[in-house]
Formats: C-alpha cells, structure tokens, sequence
C-alpha cells in the first residue's frame, strides 16, 4: 500500500497488534516487556532500531535524546545488559518546551556498540567508522 513511494500500515489488527507492546507519545514510550526478557541478539536488534531513528553520532559519542526520562533510562538498562555502559546527562530545559535528556555513549564504549549493535542506516554506520577510525562497521 503505497501512497506517494511512502508506505502505511492501514490494518487495524496490525496497528492494534504494534500498539500493544507500548503506548506512543514522546513521555509515554517504553521498552517492550518481551524485549527485556529477550536474547541478546533480539535486545541488540531493538536498540539497533532504536538509535538508527532517534540518534546522533557526534565526533566522540553517540547521543540519544529523548524527553522521556523513564524510557531512556530503560534503554540505558538494555546497553547496560549487553555490557555497553553509557550516562544519562539532563535535564536540559528548553522552555516552554518540554525538558530532554541524552543518553551517552563515550569513545570508550563504541566498539562494543558497533560490534554487539550498530547501525543499519548507513550515514550513522559510516559516521560510528569514522569515529573507530575504520571502514564502515559491518555487524551481524
């Protein structure tokens, strides 16, 4: 179902199935229970979702930035069960907008973020190899 080349999700089985597994909103998003108690690889694979949407890789870091502290701090939680440390700086008042936080990932940390979770968008890839000094980071 394609409207102007960008595709929708129009079943309302589908949409209802999707919004099962979280609330949407930018303060109410969380990580899906099931994530939390998945594999390694099925956690990798929703933070690697997660950040080719939502970060950006800086010249030392990646970032996270969200306004949902709860959510970003559950997505710290993840990286922290796959043995990626990082830090929650924040809040950072944007008035009248809402307050945000960044999630953190140092230098230090970004070879096991490239090697255990990536990007699949290929700008961030090339921008994570950039900072690691290498080619783009080919993950699994």
């Amino acid at each position: 179902m394609a409207v102007d080349g960008a595709s929708e999700i129009r079943q309302k089985h589908v949409v209802a199935d999707l919004l099962g597994y979280s609330r949407l909103g930018c303060l109410d998003w969380t990580v899906p229970k099931a994530v939390n108690k998945s594999e390694d690889h099925v956690r990798a694979a929703w933070c690697r979702g997660y950040a080719d949407g939502e970060v950006s890789v800086a010249k030392t870091q990646i970032e996270l930035p969200s306004v949902n502290r709860n959510g970003i701090d559950q997505v710290q939680g993840l990286l922290q069960s796959l043995g990626i440390s990082s830090t929650v700086r924040g809040p950072y008042s944007r008035k009248p907008h809402l307050d945000s936080f960044r999630l953190m990932i140092h230098k230090k940390y970004l070879s096991d973020y490239a090697r255990l979770i990536g990007f699949k968008h290929p700008r961030k890839n090339f921008l994570l190899g950039q900072i690691l000094n290498k080619s783009p980071v080919v993950h699994a």
